[in-house]
Parts: C-alpha cells; structure tokens; sequence
C-alpha cells in the first residue's frame, strides 16, 4: 500500500511540475492581471494591458493599415510586455514607430540576429525598445522593453495587402485573435512558456510556436476605422462579421467605424469587410504601375470570361476530409458538420465519395471511395451527425490518406475538400506533404470558426490547385457551400500565361500561374524593365482560348504595388528554400531573401523591426519583469485554451494513466501476498 501511495505522490508531483497555462476556469483574474500556472504553482501577474487602434485606407486594390498597440504598464514594477498578434497572411510589414508621450521613434530595418542584439543590448541598459518579428506569416510578435510603473508605450505598426476579389465581392480581413495551434507530437519542441522570443530558440516555421496565454476578459479591446475609396461606383457595403456605421463621402467612397464612441469592441473574431460595384462598372481588367529604385513594378487583375457550364460534366471522385479535434469544440465542429450535410447533398449518382475525420488519430467512413447511392449516402450522413470533438490535431495522417499520387483516371475529377480551423504550427511539413501527394487531385480548403489560421489552408489550396473558402458563421454555410460547388461544377480556366516582350526581364508572380474557378480573376504582381509596353494574357477554357492584351501605359498609378511583389517574392524563395536539403544552397536563398526584405523595407523571416529610445529611462539597479500579454479567446470556442495546445498534453495523460494502472496492479499483487500469507 505504501509503495502504491508512493508511486501516486510522485505521479502527482510530476503532474504539478508540468508547465500549464490558463484553463477556462483560472482565466478569469480581473483586469490588468493574468493568471497562470508554472512548475505546479498559481501565479497571479499584473500583466501590462493593452488596446488597439486600427485605420484601414483601401485605395483600389490595396489595403494601407496602421496598427497602433497602446501597451499599459499598471503594476509597480518595470516591466517587458511581449504580444503575439495575427495579421492577413499576405501583409507586408514595412513600418514600426515607438510613442513615448510627444516623441516618436522610428523603427529600422535589420537582419534578424541583429535587430535581436540591437533590442536586447537596449533593454540591458535600461532604454525603452520595441521589436517586431515574424513568426510566420500571418503571425507577428511586438515586444516592448522597460515599460515605466504606471504609464505606457504605444507602438505603430505599419503593413499593406491586397483587396480579395471573387466575382463582383470585393472584401478585406483583419484578423483580431488566434486559435491556439496544436504541435504535433512528432515536432514538439522543448520552449518554455515563460520564455520570451527574445530569449527563446529563433522561432522560424520550422518550429513551433511557444504556448500563448489565452484570456476570456475583453483583454484587447480593439477599435476600427476604415476608409473606403473603391475606385468605381458602390452599390452595397456590409460586414458579414460586425455591426459598422457607415457615412457615404461620395458615391465610391465611404468612412465607416466599428464602434460607438466609447465602445470597447472585443477583439475575438476576424473583422471582414465586403463591398460591390454597380453592375455596370465591374472592372474586367484592371493594371496598376509603380517605379521604385529604377525598376517598374506592375499589379494585373483580370477577369476571364463567364465560364458558364456547356461542357460535359464529368464523374468525381470527392473525400471530405473534417477536423474533429479539441480546438473544433463548440460552434467550429457545428459549421462543419453542417457544411459537409450539405455538401453530401449535392452528389450525383455517378459521383463517389469518401469520409476522413481526424483528431489525435484518423479514421474514415469506407476503405476507399463508394458511389453516391441513397443508401451509402444515409449511412454517410448519419456518421456525420455523430462526429465530436476532442483530442489533438495530427492533420498530417489525414492528408495522407485523403492525397493519392497515384489516382489520376482521365474519366473523373478527383477533390479533396478539407474541413478545419488549421489550427496547427506545422504547416511547412504539411505543405511539402501536399506538394509530394497532390498528383491530379484538387485540395479545396473551408475555413470554420472565427479565427482560422488562414495561412496555413490559402497557401494549402494553392498548393493543390484550389481554392479557400471561410466560413465565419453558421448563417453562411449554406451560401458559402453552394459558392464552392458552383465552382467545382464549372468549367476551369486552364494553361493560364502572361507574356512580355523578352528584352522587359520581367519576374512575373505567381509562377506558374494557378487555374482559375469560376468568378475569380487572375491577380499577378510582376517586376520589368521601365521600357516595357505591354502584357498578353492567354488561357484555355475547354477547347476554346481566350486571350487579352494590356498597355503598361495606360496603368494606373498605384503606391505600394513593389512590396506587394517583394512580399511574394520572399513566399516563393521560402517555398523553395523548404524543399532545399542542400544547407549551401539554403543558405544562398536566405541571403536572397535578406537582400530583398532589405531593399524594401519588409519584415520577413530572417529581418525585423527594430526601434530604439537613445536616452536610458530604467535606473540599472531596478528589475524588469518579463510578461505576455494574452490573447482574447476565439468567439464560439469551449474553452479559453484548447485541451489540445500540444501532442505533448496528450502522451502525458496517457504515461499518467498508465502509470496510475501500474500503482493499481502492485498494490493488488501487494494485497494477494498478503493474503497468501
């Protein structure tokens, strides 16, 4: 019995000493404090608060956003505040200025060790500091250094992005929160939570992120403005996310706010902004130009014809793939069962099907594909509506058996439609998954819950000549669904090429281009010689070709067009340097990307932000505490922390029931000697 106990005293110590953060139920510490648990220890902290400001000027086809971060120090202590905050995956970051009363600080741009020395080197004697870094590409870290006791610091970050366009939508997106990630256990780094990325490994995306405290108080209250000049005609404006108030300053620009004066808006949803031209002025072909540092830089996006059906409709061959894990509780996994309901419904009798649900394991409906009979198709249904959530996310197991290289019959289409929040850290190994097992098949990424990792399923959908699909709500399933299978059934845009003459050197991207679904337009960035004229554009409907020619000449003038081709520039050398085992090479396309995030002003994976006060404020003989600032729990969502925020968790548990069986057996084997006796 002794033993026994002794065996479950130390399961219990090893339990304690785990690092834990917040649970639903701890998370509730008051403002301007957050709790958490370390080394089996409750610690309540005075954490410094924070509040945002955004502006957001979209001018034709891109969006100009100022960040502003007002980090508030309300304990008696000097403290270094960290925050890890989304942005739209496609935002390049070229700003970073420091507020400190009247004076502004500018923040530069430097490779990313040093920016690290410049900032540390700061906060060691005693100067106040901020640092912006990229941990990937749509999550950022601020980090603030010697924030006084009882006052603040304000730190502005600029960045910029494209409109989205589908069809006659034109939209943006602020993402204002994250949904943990959950690590799988095959790459589960050894990072404190404690830690700060200052002092941590150098996060890059082939590691995962550390563990972020997550908060239910209205910890980041959040106001929005934006200004909206279309460049044509509106017909309608709307947010599918938030109540706006609107003013109209003419009939293509609008000034619209997200709060009343006062009102503190929690930031626990993306924000999404959507607006429609009047029919008549739906651009068909739009070109914008700008020269920076001797170079032309161009924007295209073109329209292709109505792609309306007329030729034969072939058979398909459809796996749903849904994510049933941990982070999927709540609002999440109802979306997504009602979306694959809904899509089961749309089947043909030709077509076939399968069923792939994956947590910490996967499992599917059928061995292989069935065909879509009312029999097959009531068994499928009734094994959606008892899928639940729980456990982890090991996505890439589920990829693995949606993907086959191999199928690839002339006679059907092959799609994958793949169902989650992606909420997970390890998308690089996830696309070279993709990249290797896409074969003839079409990967089509649904977005669910309020704050998707967006990056990870549009850069997957790309990578599987498809699209993305985000659905924010239960009320837009049916018509997001129906918009997805609108473009599956349609015809596609195919063998897509731009040409320019060959004496414009011009570096045209994406390359190679993607195939287009019906309603949306090619959207390419491209670099050339000033002296160029024009750009031919060509593709390939069925047997029919299509093609359309632009002069550079008639290009509008558009700022910020060359960061937006350095930012995709820096995604197609990370691609390329993620598929790169040779390190001499890899390190030849880091050099290329410093170079380039250099010469525009980018942060990037290997360049930050970095902004210092020059006059010392903290005497050297005071302490600085380190502290996160959490993030606002996801809206929908079961929990303020997903059970699942590391495989780790869960082998934990499993090594802990093991062993309490353990304890169980030797204190019954106890009792038998005993007996025997």
């Amino acid at each position: 019995m002794k033993k026994a106990w002794t065996i479950a005293m130390v399961l219990v110590s090893f339990l304690g000493g785990w690092p834990l953060a917040a649970t639903a139920n701890d998370s509730d510490p008051g403002a301007g404090t957050l709790l958490l648990r370390f080394d089996g220890q409750s610690v309540r902290w005075v954490a410094p608060t924070l509040d945002t400001d955004v502006q957001l000027s979209v001018n034709g086809p891109i969006v100009r956003s100022v960040v502003s971060q007002r980090f508030y120090n309300p304990s008696e202590q000097w403290a270094e505040a960290s925050y890890l905050f989304p942005l739209p995956e496609d935002a390049a970051v070229d700003q970073l200025r420091m507020r400190i009363g009247e004076r502004v600080i500018e923040g530069q741009i430097k490779e990313r060790q040093q920016a690290k020395a410049i900032y540390k080197q700061a906060k060691q004697q005693g100067k106040r500091a901020s640092l912006v870094e990229q941990q990937r590409p749509n999550l950022f870290t601020t980090q603030v250094a010697n924030i006084p006791p009882g006052e603040q610091i304000v730190v502005e970050i600029e960045y910029q992005h494209s409109v989205a366009r589908d069809g006659d939508t034109y939209s943006l997106r602020y993402p204002m929160t994250i949904t943990p990630r959950y690590t799988p256990r095959q790459v589960v780094a050894d990072i404190s939570p404690t830690a700060g990325p200052a002092e941590s490994q150098q996060p890059n995306q082939e590691q995962p992120v550390a563990p972020w405290p997550i908060s239910d108080n209205n910890s980041n209250p959040t106001r929005i403005k934006i200004e909206l000049d279309a460049g044509f005609e509106l017909s309608e404006v709307l947010s599918p996310s938030h109540r706006l108030q609107a003013s109209a300053v003419s009939p293509s620009r609008r000034t619209l706010v997200l709060n009343e004066p006062g009102e503190r808006t929690a930031a626990d949803r993306d924000f999404l902004l959507q607006w429609h031209p009047i029919e008549s002025q739906t651009p068909q072909a739009s070109l914008f130009v700008q020269q920076h540092n001797g170079e032309q830089y161009g924007l295209l996006q073109v329209t292709p014809p109505s792609l309306e059906a007329g030729a034969q409709r072939l058979p398909r061959d459809v796996v749903f793939v849904i994510d049933t894990s941990g982070s999927m509780g709540g609002e999440p996994i109802r979306q997504a069962k009602a979306s694959l309901l809904w899509a089961l419904q749309r089947l043909q009798p030709e077509d076939r099907f399968n069923i792939v649900q994956f947590n910490s394991v996967t499992d599917s409906l059928f061995v292989d594909v069935q065909q879509a009979i009312p029999g097959v198709l009531n068994r499928a249904q009734r094994y959606v509506s008892q899928l639940q959530s729980g456990g982890g996310t090991e996505m890439l197991s589920a990829l693995n058996r949606a993907l086959c290289k191999s199928c690839n019959d002339p006679q059907r289409v092959r799609q994958v439609i793949f169902i989650t929040d992606g909420s997970v850290s390890n998308e690089d190994q996830l696309f070279r998954a993709i990249s290797t097992s896409i074969g003839a098949t079409r990967l089509f990424t649904v977005g669910i819950g309020s704050a998707p990792n967006s990056y990870f399923m549009r850069r997957a959908a790309e990578f599987g000549r498809g699209t993305f699909t985000y659905v924010a709500d239960a009320t837009q399933v049916q018509p997001k669904m129906a918009a997805l299978y609108r473009k599956l059934e349609a015809p596609v845009l195919t063998d897509l090429k731009l040409s320019v003459p060959a004496n414009s050197h011009a570096e045209i991207l994406p390359n190679p281009l993607p195939d287009l679904y019906a309603g949306e337009p090619l959207v390419a960035v491209m670099k050339m010689a000033p002296s160029s004229a024009s750009i031919n554009v060509s593709g390939r409907i069925g047997e029919v070709e299509w093609q359309r020619e632009l002069e550079l000449l008639e290009g509008q003038q558009q700022a910020g067009v060359h960061q937006l081709w350095a930012r995709n520039k820096i995604a197609q050398l990370n691609d390329l340097r993620r598929n790169q085992h040779d390190p001499v090479a890899r390190e030849q396309i880091r050099d290329q990307v410093v170079q380039i995030s250099l010469s525009h002003h980018l942060v990037s994976p290997f360049t930050s932000l970095v902004a210092v006060d020059t006059t010392p404020a903290r005497p050297l003989d005071k302490p600085v505490e380190f502290r996160k600032v959490p993030n606002q729990s996801p809206h929908g969502t079961r929990l303020a922390l997903p059970q699942t925020a590391t495989g780790a968790d869960m082998w934990l548990w499993l090594a802990l029931l093991s062993l309490l069986v353990s304890a169980m057996v030797l204190y019954w084997q106890g009792r038998s000697r005993q007996v025997a006796c």
